[in-house]
């Protein structure tokens, strides 16, 4: 068990948008001349547009005295504490995995068969803010005569988290599904739900899975590729709460692959737990994104003939992308950090 944990551990920090702050590559380790000082600042994802991985290229950094030359020197994606400014609403649509593989069949390890996940997913939805739009959903549908998808337990809504927890109650009781594990399916559909929601609440779609995707014959499954450009396209975050190790999934290393790589291409999170035991920890980590956001940590070096007085305060404009939302940030001389205004 305590191998568990410092694994847990390890896992926690990965989610680094829940609890901290991923570091960037240093300065060069040359001394800066007398006239320059290097600072970074956070640059909100959310205010760009049209970025191509980290360049510094792509990011334009003026100051408002035409005296002072800045160049950008490093560019890292990153989370930080979300501002006042930037904090929204949620609209959250949660996947709860049903298929036979978690239960274990065929002498084969389930993933959670003492159903665990059910007390961590009711704790994590009674955590979220009250006023979050929530649905429901359990993957494939439970009705052993006729395919479907996934069942939807709770239709999109507001104040319906205690519909969501009862709903939970009732999906802990039942079997699994016989129609194996639409995981891609399911995600466009829940993907196409929070593509209707508000253009001012911030979206998640939050998967509990083992990351199977097993389709019965005649039914078309979409793919992996797809639920990225789905995501990407309505601005949802994809946060996978991972069940299982090399014993209960096959090709263990390649499922976790697929699901980290979605997650970060959409700011989202994985959190991968090899005991059911330790899912409720792994769904408050998620929650914990709720005060991080996503942003960039652009890494300055500022120059101006005759250098600065330690104290002095420069504005700073910024820009990430040709098309991107232009803030202002303060820099004072002897801080490293610039402050967004």
């Amino acid at each position: 068990m305590g191998r568990v944990r410092f694994a847990l551990m390890g896992l926690v920090l990965l989610l680094a948008g829940c609890a901290g702050r991923r570091p960037i590559d240093r300065l060069t380790a040359q001394a800066l001349p007398a006239n320059s000082v290097a600072f970074t600042l956070e640059h909100l994802t959310a205010d760009c547009r049209g970025l191509q991985g980290e360049e510094p290229a792509q990011f334009i950094v003026r100051c408002s005295d035409p005296k002072v030359q800045v160049r950008v020197q490093a560019v890292k994606r990153s989370r930080c504490p979300r501002p006042q400014s930037a904090r929204r609403r949620l609209s959250v649509a949660m996947a709860m995995d049903q298929s036979a593989s978690l239960f274990g069949t065929g002498g084969r390890f389930g993933s959670d068969p003492d159903k665990q996940r059910f007390p961590a997913a009711r704790r994590f939805i009674e955590a979220l803010p009250a006023d979050t739009r929530l649905t429901l959903c359990c993957f494939a549908a439970l009705n052993s005569m006729q395919y479907g998808d996934f069942d939807l337990l709770v239709p999109m809504g507001e104040g319906n988290r205690q519909a969501a927890v009862r709903a939970l109650d009732f999906l802990e009781q039942q079997g699994p599904s016989m129609h194996g594990t639409p995981l891609w399916n399911t995600l466009i559909a829940q993907l196409n739900t929070l593509q209707r929601e508000p253009p001012d609440r911030e979206r998640w779609l939050v998967c509990f899975t083992d990351g199977a995707n097993e389709v019965p014959a005649g039914v078309v499954s979409r793919t992996d590729a797809e639920v990225e450009a789905a995501a990407r396209q309505t601005g949802t975050r994809l946060f996978f709460v991972f069940l299982g190790d090399e014993q209960s999934i096959p090709d263990y290393p390649t499922v976790r692959a697929t699901l980290q790589r979605l997650a970060d291409a959409t700011d989202g999170a994985l959190v991968a737990v090899r005991e059911a035991r330790d899912l409720q920890a792994a769904f408050e980590d998620v929650m914990g994104s709720a005060n991080y956001v996503p942003c960039y940590r652009v890494q300055c070096v500022l120059k101006r003939e005759g250098g600065f007085r330690r104290g002095e305060k420069v504005r700073l404009t910024v820009r990430g992308g040709a098309d991107g939302i232009e803030r202002t940030f303060e820099l004072t001389i002897g801080e490293p950090n610039a402050r967004r205004l």
